[in-house]
């Protein structure tokens, strides 16, 4: 009996040594940059168990559900390399560039498993004997990526143990969520300004208009940050200004429209509202499923509007527009405004 329990305690202390199973991510933050991009910082350990040999390196991995996957981003630059005294350093890469470290080398796994992928950062040796040595390791990461994350996966299964093979043991994966959810389908959308990009459903736009030559002179696009709609609105202004040709000051009236409160009916936020729809038929409310969403809310349609070319359609009805305000002001906490290509 002695003998047996002894073979079986070596079996399970042999397994526990063996291959990099205890690798961890410890901590994941995130910051929302407001034009498509988010920053990471990923804080991590990577286990080199005690039959792994050597460490060659690790990847990460960012993925999501929909079928646009992120992409990593050299601008604003991820961490380029980490160091280790004595040993060689393990530098980034990612794309075409995931193999580059270890290159032609035999168990050089990176290529095998990421090989092209621009949704993976690989963290790889140059030094095929010691790798990054044989000792766990923990580091911090910062990278930013376009697209929506909702997973980051860390691969530690880059080892000089002949265990290690190019398929990977899973075993050396741990996964964590960023909390992001990303959209995959519009559904009912609120505007018509509804574009799917990461966990958002809008897109805020800004416009650099030349009124003296009736032109365009730049646009910008950056996505609507919910949490702090300052952060998306700076985003585009940004952009604008950046492409503008002359100085901030030759720029004479700012003017803001949002579809925040025709969000809030749409979404059945808040308070009763009334919408007020200028220069759109009845349509207009099956076309775009509103009369489903607005539910009970009052809706009032007032003639008015303009055509795409920002030409009025009709002259607003203004009489109308008093009506309706004065007869709703008593049922509704607040109004919501849409004027056809009022923006």
């Amino acid at each position: 009996m002695k003998r047996i329990l002894f073979f079986i305690c070596f079996l399970f202390t042999f397994y526990s040594s063996f291959a990099c199973h205890n690798c961890s991510i410890n901590n994941l933050s995130s910051v929302n940059n407001g034009n498509n991009t988010t920053t990471f910082t990923i804080d991590f350990t990577i286990d080199v168990g005690s039959l792994d040999g050597y460490s060659y390196g690790f990847a990460l991995i960012f993925e999501n559900s929909t079928a646009t996957p992120p992409v990593v981003l050299n601008s604003p630059a991820y961490t380029p390399f980490l160091t280790k005294p004595s040993y060689n350093n393990l530098t980034a890469y990612t794309g075409a560039a995931i193999g580059t470290g270890m290159g032609t080398y035999a168990r050089n796994y990176f290529d095998d498993r990421y090989g092209n992928r621009t949704d993976v950062l690989t963290y790889e040796t140059d030094d095929n004997g010691y790798g990054f040595g044989s000792v766990d390791y923990t580091r911090q990461v910062v990278v930013t990526l376009s697209g929506c994350v909702e997973t980051i996966t860390i691969d530690g299964d880059f080892r000089s143990s002949f265990s290690a093979t190019a398929a990977g043991n899973v075993g050396c994966t741990v996964s964590s969520s960023t909390g992001i959810t990303c959209q995959t389908s519009c559904g009912n959308c609120p505007s018509p300004t509804c574009l799917i990009a990461g966990p958002y459903t809008a897109y805020t736009d800004a416009a650099l208009f030349d009124v003296n030559h009736g032109v365009v002179r730049t646009t910008a696009k950056a996505l609507t940050t919910r949490e702090d709609l300052s952060i998306g609105l700076g985003g585009a202004i940004a952009e604008v200004l950046a492409a503008h040709d002359g100085p901030p000051e030759d720029i004479q009236v700012v003017s803001l429209s949002t579809t925040l409160a025709t969000n809030a009916v749409v979404e059945g936020a808040g308070g009763r509202v009334g919408l007020l729809m200028i220069g759109f038929d009845n349509g207009a409310l099956e076309r775009a499923d509103l009369a489903r969403a607005l539910g009970q809310d009052p809706i009032h349609f007032i003639t008015g509007g303009h055509k795409p070319d920002g030409v009025a359609q009709t002259p607003l009805d203004i009489a109308a527009l008093d009506t309706a305000a004065k007869a709703l002001k008593s049922e509704v906490s607040a109004f919501a405004v849409a004027g056809h290509f009022a923006t």
